[in-house]
């Protein structure tokens, strides 16, 4: 069986999900596997070099859940027959595993297959490139995997790749950790994050490494580092991680800490993760009567007026326009316009715009989005808020009937951005946009083919602005 047909954009971030699961140090030898695997041929000989045995299995259940995610069923295969050695019923072994897998990982191999086992091996490959369409992962230590080179050439020679997998058990030091948590601080306090989407899921994978390395790290230390993680899981659309993230740490470490800016923000993305996952009402009742009384409390005049922006969202979504319009009008932009916050204003004036086109109030909706939000994130350089304005505009500019132009912008200067930064949410969100474009155009079956094929099922029942202030 070939790879099943996948979007790129779905293969690249199971393939970095997968790694960020791992030591950071194995991040780029964990693609480099995981990409063979995904796109090479159906029959393919892998080598890989991990003999500790607790790494080994961190490995495999990357693998897994890689594999779970692109659709390659795989099995492992534990090389312990009777007889050591004997090829035969090996061959009988991976013909059987391969009817029903597309991976088949075996393990083993050093100890059962002396020089003469990988000799026969090697006069029975033709035949079992025929037979076995799957992709067979020896995990193999140094001394096998040199003699597979000196023992069977050929076999050798058709080898897919030679890999290799192995952590140094080190403890990072007090000022290493200093300034990771000085880097996340300063990170979580941005208006928005330009890494892109392999950026996100590197550092997903050092924080976890230094947060399961250091076991005694001071809560001062250890609160920004796992701010950072929940705003990255969630800006990579990992919803459910962010609120076990939340609910098992940085929750009950706010309440300990007695914090109320990091039991506010911790409150906020448990509430956005639910509100993604279509929980409107617990969403409302969150940011009503946990969030805004602490940001009332706290005298944040700026937060407060955030928190009036979000339940906005939550009243657009759940058809209360009017409520909505109101407090984003009178309780959130005065706020933003008193202090100067430019970009807060830019975001309340998009998601005033995106209540008026929902009301067809076309013409100044498309008016504020290009005179009011969209320099502003140009100036900015905030890539992100500046292509959810696009894809609103080209919202717009489908419901006046301008479909070739409200295609281009999505395509062109949307689509690309939501790819590069790995957002899940607002590619799908595009790609839904995408389609109906092309089923206003009549291509239906190009637009049947993306909402079945490349429409990642992640819509929610937020509003569609997109804009967190």
């Amino acid at each position: 069986m070939n790879t099943p047909a996948r979007p790129i954009f779905d293969a690249e971030q199971a393939r970095l999900a997968a790694a960020a699961h791992l030591p950071p140090e194995l991040f780029v030898e964990f693609q480099r596997l995981a990409k063979t695997l995904i796109h090479g041929p159906a029959f393919q000989l892998l080598m890989v070099d991990c003999r500790d045995e607790r790494l080994r299995a961190r490995v495999l259940a990357s693998l897994g859940e890689l594999q779970q995610r692109v659709g390659l069923r795989g099995v492992e295969v534990v090389l312990h027959e009777p007889v050591a050695g004997d090829v035969s019923a090996l061959e009988s072994r991976l013909i059987e595993a391969a009817r029903d897998h597309e991976v088949i990982h075996l393990l083993g191999a050093s100890v059962w297959m002396d020089d003469a086992a990988w000799q026969s091996f090697n006069l029975v490959r033709e035949r079992l490139a025929v037979q076995v369409r799957a992709r067979l992962v020896f995990w193999l230590n140094e001394e096998a995997i040199a003699r597979i080179a000196r023992q069977a050439a050929d076999l050798w020679a058709w080898r897919g790749g030679v890999y290799g997998f192995a952590a140094e058990e080190k403890t990072p030091d007090l000022l290493e950790l200093q300034r990771h948590a000085t880097t996340s601080a300063g990170l979580v306090q941005s208006a928005f994050d330009p890494r892109s989407m392999k950026e996100r899921y590197q550092r997903v994978a050092e924080i976890r490494s230094m947060l399961g390395s250091a076991t005694t790290l001071p809560d001062d230390l250890r609160a920004p580092l796992l701010e950072e993680l929940a705003r990255l899981l969630a800006s990579l659309g990992e919803r459910q991680a962010v609120i076990d993230l939340l609910e098992k740490d940085l929750l009950p470490m706010a309440d300990r800490m007695a914090d109320l800016r990091l039991m506010a923000e911790a409150w906020t993305h448990w509430a956005d993760a639910k509100k993604s996952l279509g929980d409107l009402d617990v969403a409302l009742l969150t940011y009503r009567e946990k969030v805004l009384p602490i940001q009332v409390r706290r005298a944040d005049e700026r937060e407060v007026a955030v928190i009036h922006g979000r339940i906005a969202d939550v009243l657009q979504a759940m058809g209360d326009l009017e409520e909505a319009l109101r407090l984003m009008r009178e309780d959130a932009l005065p706020v933003f316009e008193k202090l100067g916050d430019v970009r807060s204003r830019a975001v309340a004036m998009s998601k005033i715009a995106d209540m008026l086109q929902a009301r067809g109030n076309l013409a100044e909706a498309q008016s504020i989005l290009r005179k009011e939000a969209l320099p502003v994130f140009e100036k900015l350089s905030d890539v992100r808020s500046r292509a959810a304005t696009m894809g609103q505009i080209a919202g717009i500019l489908q419901a006046q009937g301008d479909l070739e132009e409200a295609l281009r912008i999505l395509r062109e200067e949307a689509l690309p951005v939501f790819e590069k930064l790995g957002d899940v949410r607002e590619r799908a969100v595009t790609m839904g946009q995408i389609a109906s474009v092309l089923q206003a155009r009549g291509d239906l079956e190009a637009a049947l083919r993306i909402r079945r094929e490349e429409e990642l099922p992640v819509y929610d029942l937020a509003p569609r602005n997109r804009l967190p202030c």
